[in-house]
C-alpha cells in the first residue's frame, strides 16, 4: 500500500477551498473536503486510478477529479509514495508554474 504525502501548497489549497465554500455553506465545505480526503486515501490502494493530466504529461503528473476539483499528484512506484502536489477548481487555468 502506498503512502500519501500532501505538499504544503496542497494543504493550503484544501484549507482555502473549505474557507471559500464555508462562507455559503459550512455543511458543504465539510462534505467537499471530506470527499477530497477520502478520494486521496483511495489512492493508497489504487495509485494509478487518476488519469495523466494533459497539461503535465511529460512530468508524469496525474489528476483525480473530485466534484469540480482537480487533485494533482505524482506517484513514485519505486518508493510507493504519492505526493499530492496541488488542488485546483476545474475552471482554473493551470500550467507548469501552478504545480
Amino acid at each position: 500500500m502506498a503512502q500519501v504525502i500532501f505538499s504544503i501548497k496542497a494543504k493550503r489549497q484544501i484549507r482555502e477551498i473549505a474557507e471559500y465554500i464555508e462562507k455559503d455553506s459550512p455543511l458543504n465545505a465539510r462534505r467537499v473536503t471530506r470527499k477530497i480526503i477520502a478520494s486521496v486515501c483511495r489512492l493508497k490502494s489504487f495509485p494509478e486510478i487518476g488519469a495523466v493530466a494533459s497539461e503535465f504529461r511529460e512530468q508524469g503528473i496525474r489528476e483525480l477529479l473530485v466534484f469540480q476539483y482537480r487533485v494533482f499528484y505524482r506517484f513514485d512506484e519505486a518508493t510507493q509514495t504519492i505526493v499530492i502536489l496541488a488542488i485546483a477548481h476545474g475552471r482554473q487555468q493551470v500550467d507548469n508554474g501552478f504545480i
